[in-house]
């Protein structure tokens, strides 16, 4: 069975205490079990900041983060990774509410994506975690001496059986163990080898450290899944140094998995955009081709002529407005993001002005609220971002199109762009997948390569807001934009208290 699992990050409003996330938890319990949505989420209590992995159908994802996406009391909602697996890293749900920095979080985690989760929920953007280790030795000297050289610079817990030690393993999260071999019930290869007989140990380091120092034994220890190997009597310079080294290989590790999942997914929309460029592309290239080969051959005359000089003017315009499109979307994440207080007014307003043929063309009409309040944003994204909503509205909006931008405060600092139009509106299945790379909801032959909303929801992102459809199939549709305010009435301000608890992003 295929899987989507997609991770994202948001943040709380300060109103959402502990007590209301426990609560929520509890009553979306039943609605997830049915959607056969699993996972895990970690929240950063010093920040109000949540990291979550969701698991399922792709369509119950989808929906789910939909919600997440259009709940007021979270922010800056924003997608870490998402991609399809033929296996589910969560077979159940965890969740853990304490800091990141001073809670082991729930048993059933998969190790690596506890990890990866660490390094993404950070405070600070960095992450100030001690790393914790497990020390097993059936001599308690050993043990002691042990704690008293790691209890500095790490988080250590200790067994003295290897039954303790694997039980210990699977009922916490330890990025190291320092394993004795010669101990009564098993011995230190028996251990290893079932720690490392669960996937989701493979890159936990273990380290022996013995008394014993054939060459056989360090070869069977190495053969079991040990790292290293360590000779009694006990060094702390070298114990130190040893998982130290362990420790950062572990996380480079990590890190090259990391980057091979994102090179995949580089590689997957590479091949998506070579092969919807194409499909693009195929239409404007062909009537340019056409024009040329006809006045070749001598078949258009002066009458014709306007009309054909139209044709190719507008295939010209739709080339360059994907190929502008792509190079904006290929080169956002490199850009710095300096954002500036901007008048949106103006912004509307010229794009209005840029679409007068489209308002020609479809008889329809835009109108933008006379007071439109300033945001935080750069001036070119945010016309671009409304541009295309305006375009997509005249395009898919009722006969005549009604297109109409108002604004409101939301809360103290956020304001909220609301692009209402009075088309068909959308089925839910339609609003899960508006946002998707590579998705038409028009027909096939449709122009544009179903990456303008993909490019307006980044944009909207790299400005550190969100947006999100409300719409109803026969009501139309509002496309709603937030953004950091950057000055505003505050008697325009509107009250979001009302939103409803049961679809909270926290799933369990």
């Amino acid at each position: 069975m295929i899987v989507r699992q997609l991770v994202y990050s948001s943040f709380a409003s300060p109103e959402l205490t502990q007590d209301n996330i426990s609560e929520i938890v509890s009553h979306s319990q039943e609605k997830n079990d049915a959607r056969q949505i699993t996972g895990m989420m970690v929240y950063n209590a010093s920040h109000n900041q949540f990291v979550q992995v969701l698991e399922g159908p792709c369509e119950q994802v989808i929906a789910l983060f939909r919600k997440i996406e259009a709940d007021s009391r979270h922010h800056s909602v924003a997608i870490l990774v998402e991609r399809d697996l033929d296996y589910r890293m969560f077979p159940n749900w965890s969740m853990g509410f304490k800091k990141l920095d001073t809670e082991a979080l729930d048993t059933t985690q998969s190790s690596a994506a506890v990890a990866m989760l660490k390094m993404l929920a950070v405070e600070n953007g960095t992450h100030t975690e001690k790393p914790s280790v497990l020390v097993v030795d059936d001599d308690t000297s050993n043990v002691d001496l042990l704690l008293a050289i790691l209890e500095r610079d790490y988080e250590v817990c200790s067994a003295t059986s290897g039954k303790e030690a694997i039980e210990l393993v699977r009922a916490s999260d330890v990025d190291a163990v320092l394993l004795d071999i010669n101990m009564p019930d098993m011995s230190g290869f028996e251990v290893c080898a079932e720690i490392k007989s669960n996937d989701r140990y493979t890159d936990v380091p273990v380290i022996f450290i013995s008394g014993l120092v054939e060459a056989g034994h360090k070869v069977t220890g190495l053969g079991v899944g040990g790292c290293d190997y360590i000779s009694k009597p006990i060094n702390s310079g070298e114990v130190l140094a040893r998982l130290a080294l362990q420790l950062e290989l572990a996380e480079l590790r990590l890190e090259l998995n990391r980057n091979l999942i994102d090179l995949q997914e580089k590689n997957r929309r590479l091949d998506m955009f070579a092969r919807s460029l194409a499909h693009d592309l195929r239409n404007p290239l062909g009537n340019l081709q056409s024009f040329t080969s006809m006045v070749k051959a001598g078949m258009i005359d002066g009458a014709e002529i306007s009309e054909w000089v139209d044709l190719v003017k507008a295939s010209s315009d739709d080339m360059a407005d994907i190929i502008s499109g792509l190079l904006l979307l290929a080169t956002i994440d490199r850009d710095a993001v300096e954002l500036e207080p901007t008048d949106v007014n103006d912004v509307a307003h010229s794009c209005v002005q840029d679409l007068e043929y489209m308002l020609n063309e479809y008889e329809g009409e835009i109108v933008v609220s006379d007071e439109l309040l300033l945001c935080q944003g750069r001036k070119s994204w945010l016309k671009r971002i409304f541009s295309n909503l305006f375009s997509n509205a005249l395009k898919y909006g009722g006969i005549p199109p009604k297109v109409s931008l108002s604004a409101e405060a939301v809360g103290e600092n956020t304001v909220r762009y609301i692009v209402s139009d009075n088309g068909q509106g959308l089925e839910d299945e339609q609003k899960n997948l508006l946002f998707n790379e590579f998705t038409r909801l028009a027909p096939e032959d449709a122009p544009g390569l179903g990456l303008g909303l993909v490019l307006v929801k980044t944009l909207v992102q790299q400005m550190g807001g969100r947006i999100f459809v409300e719409s109803q199939p026969g009501e139309g549709s509002q496309f709603i934009v937030e953004l950091k305010a950057a000055s505003f009435d505050r008697t325009n301000r509107i009250d979001d208290s009302a939103a409803d608890d049961t679809d909270l992003l926290l799933a369990r």
